[in-house]
């Protein structure tokens, strides 16, 4: 018992250290939008404008996947977002069709899939996924994915009309499976705001702690060469 207590101690003040310091790089690669519309979108949310921005729409005589993986080499990003990987796939598939590129719709979905597996393990890159669901709410695409992640979670609205996030799977935190947390966009500064007290099924005693993780600010479109 005691050698457990003097490991909590020094694993609980390692994360902190950790986390003071935290000042993650990121990346978020854009297959949704050209650059023309998300600047109207950053009106609209000017926090959105603290963002390192790609867009796949600056590169199109090059194979998204290419792309992608080019800026992932850079070594500059401990965080990549995706959106959407639907999107990405579907970039990737008319290319190939145009280039005379014959490969299957799993063969893509299982390169994209490995690049992933590749970077996190070799450069330690968080990838955030973004998956677009049908009319009927279900997962769009294979389960190959939500196979090889951590987590998964929908962004819904309830009959009220109230936005929730609710995990479907979580291997960090199991417990807090299918329980909604609640949120809104601050009006002002376009920040996601969680409803602590909502979150059903949570004590929110000194056991949880709730912090916004603010990314330093970083010009907003991130441009790369691609030529050899």
């Amino acid at each position: 018992p005691k050698v457990k207590k003097e490991y909590d101690s020094a694993n609980e003040k390692g994360k902190a250290e950790m986390l003071e310091n935290f000042e993650p790089s990121h990346l978020f690669a854009n297959s949704e939008m050209a650059e023309d519309d998300f600047q109207f979108e950053a009106l609209k949310a000017p926090i959105l404008k603290k963002l390192n921005m790609m867009f796949f729409t600056d590169y199109p005589e090059y194979n998204p996947l290419d792309v992608f993986e080019k800026f992932l080499q850079t070594g500059k990003y401990k965080i990549v977002c995706l959106d959407s990987l639907k999107d990405t796939l579907d970039r990737i598939k008319v290319y190939n069709e145009n280039n005379g590129i014959k490969k299957s719709d799993k063969t893509i979905e299982s390169e994209i899939i490995n690049l992933l597996k590749h970077y996190n393990k070799e450069l330690g890159i968080t990838f955030i996924l973004i998956q677009q669901i049908n009319k009927g709410g279900e997962y769009v695409g294979s389960k190959s994915i939500e196979h090889n992640t951590t987590g998964l979670f929908e962004m819904r609205h309830c009959q009220s009309g109230r936005r929730y996030i609710k995990f479907e799977k979580n291997r960090r935190n199991g417990n807090l499976i299918k329980t909604p947390l609640y949120y809104f966009k601050d009006k002002l500064t376009g920040e996601i705001m969680f409803d602590e007290k909502d979150f059903i099924g949570i004590s929110l005693n000194s056991q949880y702690h709730w912090s916004i993780i603010k990314f330093p600010s970083h010009p907003w479109h991130m441009g790369l060469s691609l030529e050899s």
